[in-house]
């Protein structure tokens, strides 16, 4: 496969609009500085050809593609109106455990006739799974499925996606194209959090490749002939490694390529029309990498031979505006894109946001990074997003935005404003109230205890603790009344911001305890059930007729008592209750078949304060 067609299928290689550069604001991270942080990487991990399985390492981010297009001749015969389409993902975790998922889906679509038609799986499911039944004749169908997410362990994780048409299994032989792919991809400027530019070489890798974003050429000051060069570097700790593939492109203003782009170290620079630009992509790859060893990127650049400085810059400017906000130690920044709309639509689908302290002039250290995704609003308008930046020190902050889409990555712009995270509370809620409680016997309740701030949670620790109760407004209580004696607890008052103040309390207790009164329940008296009977007689359970009701049988001590057959019984015995004075004063059991366990009669009595619960099942062998 040509570098271009490789570059075509792993990089998403973006557009240039039609602008004249302008240059980085000084106060800006420069474009070339913003490439160089977020270099993504990836390494391709083939899965097991007989068990479809695949290993991923603990922290790796996982992606599982597969897509495909069906041949029409299988179509044809295969999926038919009525048919039953099924599409199982294939995915499932042998061993380890996942993260929650960052996409897990299934996409179907294609034609039916003239009609287009898509299918996809249900967001959140708990099964990877379609299944349809077709309306009418299927002409055109393409597959894709997709997992992705991040190993909190090693893990190991089946995929093998299956397509049927009722019983009939798709093929491999059976596509037009497709394939299956299997990797572990982190960094890039899609995310920004992630390092992508050091890798582990693990045994299971194919390739390891280093991608740098799209660039575009600072073409001022450039003169026909001008020989440009693009240089990226990867080291595995003692030499270079891997070759540098850059791929260059002219765009028109629309951002629609010249004709093919060049592949090669080197371009030779030519006047460009109005309003066109020279963009590059640039990628390493390793393959494959030595298991165990740690593979880190350089640098990547773009030079006019002859000289040292970096002419990266952006491809598009933005004029994206934002409203800072901060709530605790979480600043938001409320992006205002409008400036941006133009007349094919937005200029970025997304944005990438950089957070600087506002102390950091020339923006050299990135404290965090943030993505927003542009989100059309319901009703219309301008679409919106945020990006947010969590669990920051105190401080002042100032906040960097560049747009990227497939027409191109802008300059940064620093928004106005700043946002102050101010200083955490590290105080303890001061606990008040008294350390010395006397208690008299059998009271239980100790005190109330406040705190110098607003409680979020009132709890107690200490060697007693467990004796004692205390309520969401710092009341203090014995969960019993206690014998005699003094007893160490700790009173302790939580802030919103965690902190936690305690008062060591001695409760001594004076007086006795009324020990309870244990009342020692009886065995109630069961009546006699018989354990034989012969075929067609009969035998009686007799019950306290003057203590139940015509529904309800009572014993002779008056507990609430049921007589039932178990549902094996049916057709060996029977069970009838005997009314006496509208009252069942007991039941009678007739043995209708010969059989020594199948007849089952169990008597269940509901106990009281004086009586004991009591159950019994009894076999009663029928005779001839």
């Amino acid at each position: 496969m040509s570098i271009s067609k490789k570059l075509a299928a792993v990089i998403s290689a973006a557009s240039v609009v039609a602008s004249m550069f302008a240059a980085a604001p000084a106060n800006a991270e420069s474009t070339a500085a913003f490439i160089n942080r977020t270099i993504s990487s990836s390494v391709d991990r083939p899965i097991d050809e007989v068990n479809h399985t695949v290993k991923f390492y603990a922290g790796e981010e996982v992606n599982l593609y597969m897509n495909g297009s069906i041949k029409n001749s299988v179509l044809s015969t295969k999926a038919l109106a009525n048919t039953v389409l099924t599409v199982d993902g294939g995915y499932s975790v042998v061993s380890g455990t996942m993260s929650q998922f960052g996409g897990k889906s299934i996409y179907v679509s294609g034609q039916k006739g003239n009609t287009q038609f898509n299918e996809m799986s249900p967001p959140g499911a708990t099964e990877l799974k379609i299944t349809k039944t077709l309306d009418a004749n299927v002409t055109n169908m393409n597959v894709n499925v997709n997992v992705s997410g991040t190993a909190t362990t090693d893990v190991v994780l089946t995929f093998n996606p299956i397509v049927k048409f009722g019983d009939y299994v798709v093929t491999a032989d059976d596509y037009d194209w497709g394939n299956t792919e299997s990797s572990s991809r982190s960094g890039g400027s899609y995310n920004p959090e992630s390092n992508g530019k050091v890798r582990v070489g693990r045994a299971e890798d194919e390739r390891m490749s280093f991608y740098a974003d799209t660039a575009c050429v600072n073409t001022a000051g450039l003169a026909p002939g001008d020989v440009l060069e693009s240089t990226m570097t990867v080291s595995d700790g003692t030499s270079n490694v891997g070759t540098s593939n850059p791929y260059w492109q002219i765009k028109d203003a629309q951002g629609m390529s010249n004709g093919p782009g060049t592949e090669g170290a080197t371009f030779t620079f030519q006047t460009l029309q109005l309003g066109s630009t020279l963009s590059v992509n640039n990628f390493v790859s390793v393959g494959p990498p030595v298991a165990g060893k740690t593979y880190t990127f350089g640098e990547v650049k773009i030079v006019k031979q002859g000289t040292t400085e970096n002419l990266m810059v952006g491809c598009a400017t933005s004029a994206v505006a934002a409203t800072l906000t901060v709530a605790s130690t979480t600043i938001t920044a409320t992006l205002d894109a409008s400036a941006d709309n133009g007349n094919m639509g937005p200029k970025f689908n997304s944005y990438t946001c950089a957070l600087y302290s506002s102390t950091d002039a020339n923006r050299t250290t990135v404290i965090k990074s943030s993505r927003g995704y542009m989100m059309m609003p319901m009703g219309g308008g301008m679409p919106t997003t945020t990006c947010i930046f969590s669990s920051l020190p105190a401080g002042t902050y100032v906040v960097g935005v560049r747009g990227t889409s497939w027409r191109g990555m802008s300059e940064e712009v620093i928004v106005a404003g700043t946002a102050t995270v101010a200083s955490a509370d590290t105080t303890a809620p001061t606990v008040t109230g008294s350390a010395a409680v006397s208690v008299t016997a059998p009271a239980t309740a100790v005190a109330t205890y406040a705190a110098n701030e607003v409680v979020g949670a009132w709890s107690l620790s200490g060697a007693n603790a467990a004796l004692f109760n205390v309520s969401a407004s710092g009341v203090v209580s014995f969960k019993a009344a206690s014998a005699a004696g003094t007893y160490s607890v700790n009173v302790e008052a939580t802030d919103a911001a965690g902190n936690k103040g305690s008062l060591a309390v001695a409760v001594t207790v004076t007086g006795a305890v009324t020990p309870p009164v244990v009342v020692k329940k009886k065995t109630p008296r069961v009546p006699t059930i018989a354990t034989k009977v012969k075929v067609g007689k009969t035998f009686s359970i007799a019950l306290n007729a003057t203590k139940g009701t015509a529904k309800t049988a009572a014993s002779l001590d008056g507990l609430l008592t049921k007589v039932v057959l178990s549902s094996s019984s049916k057709g060996f015995c029977s069970i009838t209750p005997v009314i006496k004075s509208k009252k069942i004063a007991g039941y009678t059991v007739k043995g209708m078949k010969v059989n020594a366990t199948r007849c089952v009669v169990t008597i269940s009595m509901t106990g009281n304060s004086l009586f004991n619960s009591y159950k019994k099942i009894v076999k009663v062998n029928v005779t001839k």
